[in-house]
């Protein structure tokens, strides 16, 4: 089976050519446009704050795409088989059939890449390539990089649209400006919240795949019926016909009541519960009837 190495592998994602696109016309748009409308001060701040947010983002980008974040220790074992060699000398209690190799403790398999990740965080499409322990940092440079790029463009790009009109010759060149600001602002907007959510999961110490997880345990926890622990449920009966006082019922009672051989059974006093719990189809619920004695 293909296993890749990084995010410089053969079958790129879509969303990796994307991302090429979207950097690579917003270059072109500030060099061709923007840049031309603004004032000289502008000019040089500007260019000089857009050409450094567009060099830490290239760089943190070929980092996070060309590290391979897979376990040594599969990767070890892996060499050490290829050599002829029995084991590569690691120690692990973990073991992975699909890589059919040991693998540290907080190890995942990707089934995407086919490889194991150490310390896994989750598959990135943007830069076609897993984050893990190894690329993690990178990955958080990139896309702090990616934010402040994106508000330099925007920034500069409201300026140049609050002094300019779309009218006569530079119609077509403000239609692409208001285009770019638009697609900007919105990427801006999805990685302060991914940015933001990966401080929250730095802060408690959590992987992304670990915050995956425990939503799904605590909605599986949700959905499971409850078993509720009905105080007396052994005087509680199979058959009955009404549950107020006095009524006959079946004779075959629980062994908590003394039953009287060739006499109707009398229950004094007894109260009908109802429980309905829903069930994992929550369209779905069922109820229970019992019989509980008054105090």
């Amino acid at each position: 089976m293909y296993r890749k190495n990084n995010g410089f592998s053969k079958r790129p994602h879509k969303l990796q050519l994307l991302s090429y696109v979207f950097i690579i016309s917003q270059i072109v748009v500030y060099w061709l446009i923007i840049y031309w409308y603004l004032s000289s001060i502008l000019r040089i701040l500007g260019s000089l704050a857009f050409v450094t947010c567009n060099i830490f983002v290239i760089v943190s980008w070929f980092i996070t795409s060309k590290i391979d974040p897979s376990d040594d220790v599969s990767i070890q074992e892996k060499k050490a088989k290829l050599s002829g060699i029995s084991d590569g000398g690691q120690v692990s209690d973990f073991y992975c059939d699909l890589c059919d190799t040991h693998v540290s403790e907080d190890t995942k398999h990707c089934k995407q890449c086919n490889r194991c990740v150490i310390a896994f965080d989750h598959h990135c499409k943007w830069v076609n390539n897993c984050i893990g322990r190894k690329n993690y940092k990178p990955f958080i440079a990139m896309i702090v990089a990616v934010l402040c790029f994106e508000l330099v463009f925007t920034s500069l790009s409201v300026i140049i649209m609050l002094q300019q009109s779309p009218d006569g010759e530079n119609f077509a060149s403000m239609i692409v400006v208001y285009i770019s600001t638009l697609l900007s602002f919105t990427l801006l907007i999805l990685d302060t919240n991914l940015v933001l959510f990966h401080i929250w999961l730095i802060h408690h110490g959590i992987t992304t795949y670990d915050y995956i997880v425990r939503n799904r345990e605590k909605k599986k926890m949700k959905t499971e019926p409850k078993i509720e622990d009905l105080e007396d449920k052994e005087e509680g009966r199979r058959f009955f016909k009404d549950a107020t006082k006095g009524t006959e019922i079946s004779p075959k009672v629980s062994p908590g009541i003394q039953e009287r051989e060739g006499q109707s059974l009398i229950v004094p006093e007894l109260s009908l519960i109802h429980i309905s719990e829903p069930t994992r189809l929550l369209s779905i619920s069922y109820a229970v009837f019992c019989l509980k004695k008054k105090k």
